[in-house]
């Protein structure tokens, strides 16, 4: 499986963050900045995500027979892609 670069700068700062805050007990006097970095961390993927993501959820749901349609064409997001097929 292959993942968009985006998607793979979202998953590394969501690992960032939960490594940052799992460990921030260990971090002594510096507690404080590593949960700063923490929330910083998962602040930016989440907004990574919301526009990268955003665009496609915020879109019109294809209808049944559409969706049937692309299919049977080997296309599974026919609107997104602009009716370019996927794999």
């Amino acid at each position: 499986m292959s993942l968009a670069p985006a998607t793979k700068e979202i998953y590394g700062l969501i690992t960032v963050a939960a490594l940052l805050r799992i460990l921030s007990p260990l971090a002594g006097d510096l507690i404080e900045l590593a949960l700063w970095l923490a929330g910083a961390a998962w602040s930016c993927a989440f907004g990574l995500f919301a526009v990268v993501y955003g665009f496609v959820l915020a879109r019109p749901r294809i209808n049944h027979r559409e969706a049937a349609e692309s299919h049977v064409r080997g296309n599974v997001f026919p609107r997104l892609l602009g009716g370019a097929g996927i794999g």
